[in-house]
């Protein structure tokens, strides 16, 4: 299932999977249905890995029965798991994950986490799973890892993503718009293909039927005039006493009645076409991109050192020395699987980490905008966080902005934790991009939330944009698209 940030998808997964309920109608779903949330829980966890895949306990009875422990409760929580350690050290490493099952999934990478749940949901007994964007926070060989499972999985799948990888190996594709849903057999080229075909229908039908509703409107006119030359015409005859008086009310009545007829059958068919236009302006509505904001930079005279690593060793992650230098308006791609440190790189850049070793020095204001769009209080509406961000910008021109990535109306006096995905993390980059100090901007993995339109016009937004920033993405095709000249490769 595919359509522009904040249609509904994730609202659509949740009445499917029972968390909410429709304001009509019923659902009907299998017994047993597997989901994985947009946004899903474990960066606050306080379980263990062990804990996480519900072995814990057997573990431990391993460890009481290695010091000696002979009590019969410790062997039937055992069971057949006498090699379950050994097992799950294999499968930690097949999928790139530590092998340390009392690490806190909270220590774990975004990608990491998203492939701990998702071999836990493709492990258990479901007929359906429904997965919104999986592959957000995955590198490409988790994208890969991803859709073998998804091959290798019995059950039926849901699968709500812009990830074009995933999109080009599904069967069929549903688009949800304001109007509804609308099926599509096949992939996602398949989809396109079919849509510039739809969308061509809908302009030459719209064409078409405002033609007629120019036709409807001559003849209206038309009668009306042919009405009025009958009544002048009568009104003549009727001075010259050339018919008898009944006979000129007959006709008189009759033509009223005609021309009132007329009119009613012209103004039904005119209130037809007038909702089928509705109808086709709003397909094409639903067709029109939104817009990312990125504010102009003033130049600056001169490159200056805004960040220098000399010879550091990052405290998690990988631990290679990084020894680099950004300089007045560069623009940088931070590359790495998932858990080589990425995140830790902008966490130690902000001040919030050291490093191990070595030295890193910022000499510019940071602004950063993490793969959760975290910097936003949840309860507080969009126009106040817009506000509290960005107190400069006038009350019109932010609900100008606010309007030009789909955010009208009351839609602003929404609390953040409304939003979707993708609406957060356009809202986000508006603020990110319009603060007064001009700061060297962190962007973690900006484009994991938006559509396919979205994400192809923050690209090119970057691309424009004057200022500085590092970027995480594991899409090396928008990393270009953004400009991106210089890579940190961790």
């Amino acid at each position: 299932m595919i359509g522009q940030n904040g249609v509904g998808k994730s609202l659509l997964a949740q009445l499917l999977i029972g968390e909410l309920k429709p304001t009509s109608g019923d659902v009907s779903v299998p017994q047993s249905v597997g989901y994985f949330a947009q946004s899903h829980v474990l960066a606050h966890s306080k379980q263990t890995i062990a804990q996480f895949l519900a072995v814990d306990s057997v573990l431990y009875a391993l460890e009481q029965v290695a010091k000696g422990q002979i009590e019969q409760h410790w062997f039937d929580t055992i069971g057949e798991c006498w090699q379950i350690h050994n097992e799950l050290t294999v499968l930690m490493r097949k999928l790139r994950l530590p092998t340390d099952l009392n690490l806190p999934v909270a220590r774990l990478s975004g990608g990491q986490q998203a492939t701990l749940t998702l071999w836990r949901l493709f492990n258990e007994p479901h007929e359906l799973l429904i997965l919104d964007e999986p592959s957000n926070h995955l590198d490409h060989e988790g994208k890969i890892w991803l859709l073998e499972q998804m091959q290798h999985f019995k059950g039926a799948i849901l699968l709500i993503s812009h990830d074009r990888l995933l999109l080009e190996n599904i069967e069929h594709i549903y688009e949800l718009d304001s109007i509804g849903l609308h099926h599509y057999a096949g992939n996602y080229s398949s989809y396109v293909t079919q849509k510039h075909a739809e969308q061509q229908a809908v302009e030459r039908q719209l064409m078409q039927v405002k033609r007629e509703q120019q036709r409807v409107v001559c003849t209206v006119q038309q009668n009306q005039e042919k009405a009025q030359q009958r009544a002048q015409q009568g009104r003549k005859l009727s001075r010259q006493g050339s018919q008898p008086k009944i006979l000129q009310d007959f006709k008189k009545g009759r033509a009223s009645a005609q021309l009132a007829r007329a009119v009613s059958i012209a103004h039904e068919r005119k209130t037809d076409l007038q909702q089928r236009i509705s109808q086709l302006q709003q397909r094409q509505a639903d067709s029109v991109t939104q817009q990312v904001y990125l504010q102009t930079v003033s130049q600056t005279s001169g490159l200056k050192t805004q960040l220098r690593a000399n010879q550091c060793v990052l405290p998690f992650g990988q631990s290679s020395p990084l020894t680099f230098q950004v300089l007045t308006g560069q623009k940088w791609h931070v590359t790495g699987t998932n858990g080589a440190g990425k995140s830790t790189l902008f966490k130690v850049i902000q001040g919030q980490l050291q490093v191990q070793s070595g030295s890193l020095v910022c000499n510019a204001p940071v602004f950063c905008l993490d793969q959760h769009a975290s910097i936003f209080k949840t309860t507080q509406s969009v126009i106040d966080e817009l506000n509290r961000y960005c107190p400069h910008i006038s009350h019109s021109d932010g609900r100008t902005l606010l309007a030009g990535i789909g955010l009208r109306g009351d839609t602003v006096k929404q609390h953040i934790e409304t939003l979707s995905g993708g609406q957060k993390m356009k809202l986000a980059m508006l603020i990110v991009s319009h603060q007064q100090s001009q700061p060297m901007l962190l962007l973690d993995e900006p484009d994991n939330h938006l559509d396919l339109t979205s994400k192809a016009q923050l690209a090119q937004a970057l691309n424009m944009y004057q200022g500085t920033f590092l970027l995480i993405s594991h899409d090396e095709h928008f990393a270009a698209k953004a400009g991106t000249m210089q890579v940190i490769n961790l």
